[in-house]
C-alpha cells in the first residue's frame, strides 16, 4: 500500500527521536512509519520537517508539499495525525483516517463536528476505550467509525536485564504532567517503600523551549 502520514505540529524528522527530546505523538509517527515501511508499504511522512530526506526507508517532506503532492500521488490511504487540514481538501485517497491522542474537549478539535470534515473521514483512531466513547458521544459518530487502537510499544527500546531495582522509579515527562504531585507524594512513598529512589528526566525541550 501507498500511505501518506500528515502532521502539522512541532518540528521533527525521522531522525529526531534518536538525537533530541521529542513528544510522544511525534515519536509515534516516526516509529509507525518505520514499521510500516519494514512491512513493505510505501510510506511518506509530511510534517513540520526542517531536514527533509529519507530516514530508514521513509521519505520525510515538509507538510506544505502535501498540498501539491496529493494531486499526482496515488495514495491508498492518508493518515492525518492531530491535524484536520487534509480533510478540507476532500477525498484525496480511497481511505481517509484521523489519528489522535487528544481528548474531545481540546482546542484542536473545536470544529471537528463540521460536516465538511466528517464526510471526508472514514476511520478515527483513538488510544483507549474511554477516548473512543467520548468521541462517539460528543461528536455523534457511528461506533463503527471509531477504533480504540491503544498506544504502541517498541520492545527495541527496553534494555534486557536479569536484575531489576524494584525500589527505583523514573519520571520521564514534561514538568506540568504531574511532577508537582509526584514530588509531594515522594516522602510518603519513601515511608512505605524503604530505600525508594526517584530519577527525574524532565524539561520543556520536547516543545523546543
Amino acid at each position: 500500500m501507498k500511505l501518506a502520514i500528515y502532521n502539522h505540529g512541532i518540528a521533527f524528522d525521522g531522525g529526531a527521536p534518536f538525537k533530541q527530546p521529542l513528544g510522544g505523538s511525534e515519536t509515534s509517527i516516526v516509529y509507525m512509519a518505520r514499521e510500516l515501511a519494514r512491512l513493505g508499504h510505501g510510506v511518506t511522512v509530511y510534517a513540520n520537517c526542517l531536514s527533509p530526506g529519507e530516514y530508514e526507508g521513509v521519505p520525510y517532506r515538509h507538510y506544505h508539499e502535501f498540498f501539491t503532492d496529493y494531486v499526482k500521488s496515488p495514495w491508498d490511504a492518508v493518515i492525518s495525525f492531530r491535524s484536520l487540514d487534509p480533510f478540507l481538501l476532500g477525498r484525496v485517497a480511497p481511505r481517509m483516517i484521523f489519528w489522535t491522542g487528544d481528548a474531545f474537549d481540546q482546542p484542536a478539535l473545536k470544529h471537528f463536528e463540521h460536516p465538511s470534515i466528517q464526510d471526508n473521514i472514514d476511520l478515527i483512531f483513538c488510544v483507549s476505550n474511554w477516548h473512543r466513547g467520548t468521541f462517539i458521544s460528543t461528536f455523534k459518530l457511528p461506533p463503527e467509525k471509531v477504533v480504540a487502537t491503544r498506544n504502541g510499544f517498541n520492545p527495541e527500546l527496553i534494555r534486557r536485564t536479569d536484575c531489576r531495582q524494584w525500589t527505583r522509579a523514573a519520571y520521564t515527562s514534561t514538568p506540568f504532567r504531574g511532577l508537582d504531585i509526584l514530588l509531594r507524594m515522594f516522602p510518603e512513598i519513601g515511608r512505605l517503600v524503604p530505600g525508594f529512589s526517584l530519577d527525574v528526566f524532565s524539561s520543556m525541550k520536547v516543545y523546543g523551549w
